[in-house]
């Protein structure tokens, strides 16, 4: 998909995002429980990062927990939307940078770098992890969270369209081949459910999410995709099933 696809349709859901991400939400405070195991496994304590970057920051969802938990000195956010620049313009120890995460220039000796449901759209994924290894000053950590391959397996099941998600191990492989120690390597499964299949796709659009890429919905499509859906995958209650697969990976240089 198109940059400037992803930045419009996420343009367009910044206002709805916040209250139908509720995945995206749990991942961002899973993240951080497990960054903050992994201070505690080096032995000095939860850390607080003072110098952090976050790629893909969106609506703050991750932000804001990173906010409150650490207080950063310097907060370094990017978004490939410029519209989202408004929603950190209060924080004075924010910086925030507009583009593509693979293309904009990544601050310097940074402690942790960080994304929330964002690595996923990355075209060149390691050569991203080679310039984050870059940003980093010795003992500093990459912490993302990103999704699977199962993930939406109901919608490409269906209409045969999807992103090409990289499992975990994949991930683990090009953070090892960029020079990093990968120290938490993990994926879950998450179902949410609603009353009928279009709210489904209406539950994706306020995400600004479109599984289904350039898919053409005329009614008669809408219809039969509905009758698929509810006969495949309706549970006993009747209300039907939306598949996550939460990726999260920690490594350390």
């Amino acid at each position: 998909m198109e940059k400037s696809q992803i930045a419009l349709r996420f343009s367009r859901a910044c206002h709805s995002y916040d209250g139908a991400a509720r995945v995206q939400d749990q991942m961002a405070t899973r993240l951080l429980d497990l960054l903050d195991a992994c201070s505690v496994a080096d032995g000095g304590g939860v850390r607080r990062w003072q110098n952090v970057a976050e790629t893909g920051c969106g609506t703050g969802l991750l932000s804001r927990q990173i906010r409150l938990r650490y207080r950063p000195e310097c907060y370094w956010l990017n978004d490939l939307c410029p519209s989202l620049a408004g929603r950190y313009a209060a924080w004075n120890e924010a910086t925030f940078v507009a583009g593509d995460m693979e293309e904009v220039p990544l601050p310097q000796a940074v402690d942790l770098l960080t994304a929330n449901a964002a690595i996923q759209w990355l075209e060149e994924p390691e050569r991203f992890f080679n310039r984050c290894v870059r940003a980093l000053q010795p003992g500093g950590r990459v912490a993302f969270t990103s999704f699977g391959p199962d993930t939406f397996r109901e919608i490409r099941r269906l209409t045969g369209q999807g992103l090409h998600y990289l499992t975990a191990g994949e991930y683990e492989e090009m953070l090892r081949r960029a020079g990093l120690q990968v120290e938490v390597c993990e994926e879950q499964t998450e179902c949410l459910t609603f009353a009928q299949p279009v709210d489904v796709l209406r539950h994706l659009k306020l995400t600004g999410v479109t599984a289904a890429g350039h898919y053409v919905w005329t009614p008669r499509r809408l219809e039969a995709f509905c009758q698929d859906y509810r006969r495949l995958y309706a549970g006993d209650d009747g209300r039907v099933a939306l598949t996550f697969c939460p990726i999260y990976m920690i490594a350390k240089k």
